[in-house]
């Protein structure tokens, strides 16, 4: 039974780990340089590991968390206060929640759980909400950066789907001492002989009983089944083609889940301006949400992240690397004060996911009707192309925990196919 797993990110691994579990050995085919998708960490620009994709592991009730600790993985709940930088004045959490409009934000989960209208976008609601426009910069800090869009975008119909749906706990904890590559490098370290990267399948033709795979070669590879766990840009670009034609309801499904643009800036500073208790820092202006990096991994480094998705980092890629650092430093300075930022400035990391040529985009976000689709993304294609990928999770998308369940829901979909005697099942 000859069983190929397209893609080596989160999905792919755990899908090939499983399918070997049962007696398998699938071949994996991964278009970019190395392993790992959009889980990716950065060596040698600061004494611990930088994550440039997938950061913190959401809740301790999902498989991962469950992973990291089997590997011995030391996980911890970063601590500090939030800072916001908005209308030209710095607050502290504790300052600006003395102001009535921010009170009213604050409770915008709430609103969003007692709903029971049409579906509209989360920055419709704030409207209906009568909150007034000077306080949506935070909220789509909150709400809009965080699911990889914008407050426009975001639907509150799938947004209370997910928010019922989620399983995985509510807390998000980072890796201390490891990187997050570390984990599934340790986890799928059987696996990894079997991945072939820099192979980027263009084409599947499953006219016939056996599929053929077609790579950027030329290359043609058969197999029995397929397990497609490519990013969703990938197939929503055309980048990956199928003959005949997936059919229309996927194609459909496809089209109508988002995936917008999303990049990290790591900022590296000789000393730090901020206050010595921040954790995070949300803005009005270029960057969203800014954390510091080193928090609960080093005193002696001083780096903040500027994270950014949607239009705002799609804006930032258009001015180009230098001249979106020099915007995001002069953000710094206003907001700190006597060029605190540009003085103490000492190196940058630009990553810029929508330019990653096999990545092209953050992860998928809660786009109107998206949890709708998802179920429909997830179908196999005549029992013999079988999806996996973040973007498949119907309560877990955009978290590598919902990709790797994703993987076993295909896997074992793809399973129920095969002749009694193909496989074996696990001791």
């Amino acid at each position: 039974m000859r069983i190929v797993v397209v893609g080596a990110g989160a999905a792919g691994l755990s899908a090939a780990y499983l399918l070997q579990l049962y007696g398998l050995e699938p071949l994996v085919l991964e278009a970019a340089p190395t392993w790992g998708g959009r889980v990716r960490s950065l060596f040698d620009f600061a004494p611990f590991p930088i994550e440039l994709g997938a950061e913190e592991i959401h809740g301790n009730q999902s498989i991962l968390f469950e992973m990291a600790t089997h590997l011995g993985k030391s996980t911890y709940l970063p601590e500090g206060e939030d800072y916001y930088f908005f209308n030209g004045q710095l607050s502290s959490e504790a300052l600006i929640a003395e102001q009535e409009g921010f009170r009213a934000i604050a409770h915008f989960w709430d609103i969003i759980h007692q709903y029971q209208g049409d579906d509209i976008s989360l920055e419709e609601l704030a409207h209906q909400q009568g909150i007034s426009t000077r306080w949506f910069p935070i909220l789509n800090a909150w709400f809009g950066n965080a699911y990889g869009s914008q407050l426009a975008h975001i639907s509150i119909h799938s947004l209370q789907h997910y928010d019922k749906a989620w399983r995985a706990g509510n807390r998000n904890y980072l890796i201390k001492n490891s990187p997050y590559t570390a984990i599934l490098g340790e986890m799928f370290a059987d696996i990894l002989p079997l991945v072939r990267c820099q192979t980027p399948v263009q084409h599947i033709d499953y006219q016939t009983s056996i599929i053929q795979l077609t790579t950027s070669e030329g290359e043609i590879i058969p197999a029995d089944r397929v397990v497609i766990t490519v990013p969703l840009p990938i197939l929503q670009q055309n980048l990956l083609t199928f003959e005949p034609a997936l059919p229309p309801a996927k194609q459909v499904a496809i089209e109508s889940i988002a995936m917008e643009a999303g990049m990290k800036i790591i900022l590296k500073f000789k000393q730090p301006f901020w206050p010595a208790d921040m954790l995070s820092l949300y803005t009005d202006g270029y960057v969203p949400e800014y954390w510091t990096t080193a928090t609960g991994k080093s005193e002696t480094a001083y780096l903040l992240t500027a994270f950014i998705t949607g239009a705002k980092a799609a804006y930032l890629a258009q001015q180009g690397e230098q001249q979106a650092l020099q915007l995001v430093l002069q953000e710094l300075d206003y907001a700190f004060g006597n060029q605190a930022a540009t003085q103490a400035f000492e190196a940058h990391y630009w990553f810029d996911w929508a330019a990653e040529p096999f990545v092209r985009g953050s992860y998928s976000c809660p786009s109107p009707d998206s949890h709708l689709f998802r179920p429909q993304l997830a179908l196999p294609v005549e029992n013999r192309l079988f999806f996996a990928g973040e973007a498949t999770h119907t309560a877990h998308f955009a978290t590598v925990h919902g990709a790797m369940e994703s993987a076993n829901l295909a896997v074992e979909a793809l399973l129920n196919t095969l002749p009694e005697g193909t496989y074996k099942k696990p001791d």
